[in-house]
């Protein structure tokens, strides 16, 4: 980010990130309608079975990540200092 703040650069931010951006940066969206999806996976150890809390864990992802609606990032405007 310093190099955005710097005049120096533009850099792509995931939307979880949002929130942490420094004051001195804006947010622009780059197309409201084309969102880039992200794909995210579980790590296991190949050839093991999972523990019952391991299965648990990994099928609760699933159910809440198939309730996820996709984000919409939002322009967000510097705080005036």
């Amino acid at each position: 980010m310093g190099f955005v703040a710097a005049g120096l650069g533009v850099t792509l931010l995931p939307a979880l990130a949002a929130d942490s951006v420094r004051a001195d940066i804006v947010l622009v969206t780059v197309h409201a309608d084309d969102v880039p999806r992200r794909t995210v996976h579980a790590a296991t150890p190949r050839g093991l079975a999972l523990s019952l809390a391991a299965a648990a864990f990994v099928t609760q992802l699933r159910v809440t990540a198939g309730g996820l609606a996709r984000p919409v990032m939002r322009t967000r405007r510097s705080r005036p200092s």
